[in-house]
């Protein structure tokens, strides 16, 4: 039988939800029913989720969060099924976020909750408060132009989705991450979405191993067209000036000498390296550009008995200063 509230539905007590907690102190161990359970402080998940955004964008950052939480909830909602088996629907599916609220999580408020079993139908809206994942990206990013609990959508996606045997996605539209007064989440059908295909494509495996491989692929063609730019023939090479450096590279190209070019950025030191590394003997090898900084580091820590910790300090403090490096660069 369908169950409909379109107002706030009844909560039922999670008595039933505390007996499954257990913390062991000899052993180590805190329990939830029969899985294990940590905690973790929030500096610390906002620390890496902090780290994924800023290495790989907040779209895959979103993609990763989000099958974080829907895989996180699939064990949640078996607990559920089991531990209130003889109860209606809608209170097995409460079990979700009275354990979001007993861990800390995010206190959840049903606003609506609209289940049809038999058709495995579902609609619902939440409104969320004092959620975790809000307060780490307004603490490490501050104010964002879109909803950012990722995690938690992805929590509620896989729950509902679980309990239904029905793709269930769920939306932020309010956060306070983008400085709404609470966040509001709404879930229905992933054929209800307009955007239903942009969804599904955050909940698709796309592992760190394949996005790696793709920014490799765009870092080879880049080199490619880079290449292809900075070929000997293409520097045009009418003045006086120019016709000197293109006779001292000629030169230096005839030995196997590595060679310092020194310039304030945007002279073209990289284009006139890669010409050097063209028209040498050694135009078939692997071109290393390290800048004097980084050629510093890698000799002094292979030739003296002192960690790059130390050697970054020394560089900092003495030898920078007096090599310019931000208007040097060293080729092999």
């Amino acid at each position: 039988m369908p169950i409909k509230n379109k107002k706030s539905p009844s909560v039922p007590s999670n008595k039933d939800l505390k007996k499954l907690i257990r913390f062991e102190d000899e052993s180590g161990y805190i329990w939830l029913g029969q899985q294990r359970m940590i905690l973790l402080h929030t500096s610390a998940f906002g620390s890496l989720r902090k780290e994924i955004i800023e290495s790989f964008g907040e779209e895959y950052a979103q993609g990763v969060l989000k099958r974080m939480g829907y895989a996180s909830a699939l064990s949640d909602a078996q607990l559920a099924r089991d531990l209130r088996s003889n109860k209606s629907l809608l209170d097995i599916f409460m079990v979700g976020p009275q354990l979001h609220n007993l861990e800390g999580v995010v206190s959840v408020e049903p606003v609506s909750v609209e289940i049809d079993e038999e058709k495995g139908d579902f609609h619902g809206e939440f409104i969320w408060r004092n959620s975790f994942e809000a307060a780490e990206h307004l603490r490490l990013f501050g104010v964002a132009d879109h909803p950012v609990c990722w995690q938690l959508e992805g929590y509620a996606s896989g729950y509902t989705s679980s309990l239904m045997g029905k793709t269930i996605y769920y939306k932020e539209t309010e956060c306070i991450g983008k400085g709404d007064a609470h966040c509001r989440i709404v879930g229905k059908p992933i054929e209800e979405w307009d955007d239903a295909e942009k969804l599904q494509s955050y909940y698709s495996l796309n592992s760190m191993a394949t996005k790696l491989g793709k920014l490799e692929a765009e870092i080879v063609d880049l080199r490619n067209e880079k290449a292809v730019e900075t070929n000997p023939d293409n520097i045009i090479a009418d003045s006086p000036p120019i016709k000197n450096v293109m006779y001292l590279l000629s030169k230096a190209a005839e030995t196997n000498v590595s060679v310092l070019m020194l310039g304030e950025t945007g002279v073209g030191k990289e284009v006139f390296s890669q010409a050097l590394h063209k028209m040498g003997k050694r135009r078939k090898t692997l071109l290393l550009p390290l800048t004097v900084r980084q050629y510093l580091v890698i000799w002094l820590s292979q030739n003296c008995l002192v960690s790059k910790k130390v050697v970054l300090r020394v560089l900092t403090n003495h030898v920078l200063a007096v090599l310019n490096v931000q208007t040097a660069e060293h080729y092999f």
